[in-house]
């Protein structure tokens, strides 16, 4: 009887750790959509800082206040992204290095690029 029980307990254990490895994956892919979303629009927007220059070139007048909104819009954007992959780099077990930024496992003890020790 006693192996019975363990048996189940083994079979719930790596239920349990499996499912929660599929929430993870779905978070992950998620958010590496989101990050892939918000690059669009930031391309987008660039594009159409772009076409505003373009139509001065051609005589046409813009208003500052025009560029000012998507500077902020960029401004923004950028901060999202940032938000987002922070968020995605600590579900993947990444940290960053304190001195020059490159992300790295969680488990190494040097950063691969500039050699600074955790």
């Amino acid at each position: 009887m006693d192996f019975w029980k363990e048996f189940s307990k083994t079979v719930s254990s790596a239920t349990e750790s499996t499912a929660k490895g599929a929430e993870k994956l779905t978070d992950m892919a998620k958010l590496k959509y989101k990050i892939s979303s918000l690059n669009t629009k930031l391309t987008d927007t660039y594009t159409e800082i772009g076409k505003l220059r373009y139509s001065e070139k051609n005589g046409d007048v813009v208003s500052a206040e025009s560029y000012t909104e998507l500077f902020d819009r960029i401004d923004e954007l950028n901060l999202q992204i940032a938000e987002s992959e922070t968020e995605l780099y600590d579900l993947m077990c990444f940290v960053s290095c304190p001195t020059c930024g490159t992300r790295m496992k969680k488990d190494c003890r040097y950063c691969p690029k500039c050699g600074e020790r955790r």
